[in-house]
């Protein structure tokens, strides 16, 4: 009887939210989690941006050093299917690949993937795209105008595609909807130093 009586007691102590309690704090929580949703997305964007610079920095780092270690050309192109260069410089958000340039000249107009020994070509390493949810703007420029590949030559500097051109490669690397600084501007000079600022988002 004791016993019985001892539980009494403690489920008498017990306190519970009331219905009205219980509404407010899902009310509280939505309106939150409402707030938080965008700037969480924001910084999602914002790393991502990020990340696809770093990416493109480390392409163009792996294409000069094997046209260095290869005593020949390598080139970062643009690339849709990332089994041939694309012709488009609008192409570059769509994909990327570091290759070996078989070109026969270092201002050739057009990086060459098929060489003797390579009949389906070198393609050192792709780089996808980021997603259909997400637009990525790479514009590549050698020379004033734009451009769909990068090309270096065998002692890693920038082949010179622009005959008498004086400007160096200018890539932005941005991500539509970032914030901040989180886009990257990139640039490649003629002795293939490679350089990166941090560029103010679209």
């Amino acid at each position: 009887m004791a016993g019985i009586e001892m539980i009494g007691i403690i489920f008498s102590k017990q306190k519970a939210f009331t219905l009205i309690e219980l509404m407010i704090t899902l009310v509280v929580m939505g309106i939150v989690i409402g707030m938080a949703i965008p700037k969480f997305n924001t910084l999602i964007l914002n790393n991502k941006s990020v990340a696809v610079g770093e990416d493109f920095v480390g392409a163009l780092n792996l294409a000069r050093s094997m046209a260095v270690k290869k005593g020949g050309r390598a080139s970062l192109c643009a690339t849709i299917d990332g089994l041939k260069c694309s012709d488009n410089p609008e192409s570059w958000a769509k994909g990327f690949m570091a290759i070996e340039d078989f070109a026969t000249s270092d201002n050739a107009a057009a990086p060459v993937l098929v060489g003797p020994d390579f009949p389906q070509g070198n393609i050192l390493r792709v780089w996808g795209a980021q997603g259909q949810d997400i637009q990525t703007r790479i514009q590549v420029s050698q020379g004033g105008s734009p451009a769909t590949f990068i090309r270096f030559t065998a002692l890693g500097t920038l082949a010179r595609v622009v005959p008498n051109a004086v400007d160096a490669e200018q890539i932005n690397v941005r991500m539509v909807g970032c914030t901040g600084n989180s886009a990257r501007k990139i640039k490649v000079g003629w002795a293939g130093v490679i350089g990166v600022t941090n560029d103010v988002c679209p």
